[in-house]
């Protein structure tokens, strides 16, 4: 419904706060995993309507064990990655 009523002022809403625990630790996802979903969950949210999404949460650098952080070597922002 807001995706309709922002379309229709001309208006972009974006997806905000985004994530998913991922990194090595055990019974967590993968990043490339973590990478897969999030780009599909981009993909749909824009095919309804959406401008973007925001994801969750830009770190300098990040040990991976398991968190919500992406930081600089993370396959989210490298080329072909969700946001790279």
């Amino acid at each position: 419904m807001r995706l309709q009523q922002a379309a229709a002022l001309g208006k972009p809403i974006i997806g905000g706060e985004v994530g998913m625990l991922a990194g090595t630790a055990p019974c967590c996802l993968s990043l490339g995993a973590r990478n897969a979903d999030l780009q599909a969950k981009e993909q749909a949210q824009i095919q309804g309507g959406s401008s973007g999404v925001l994801a969750l949460d830009w770190v300098p650098s990040t040990t991976y064990t398991c968190s919500y952080d992406v930081g600089p070597t993370d396959p989210l922002v490298q080329p072909g990655g969700t946001l790279g």
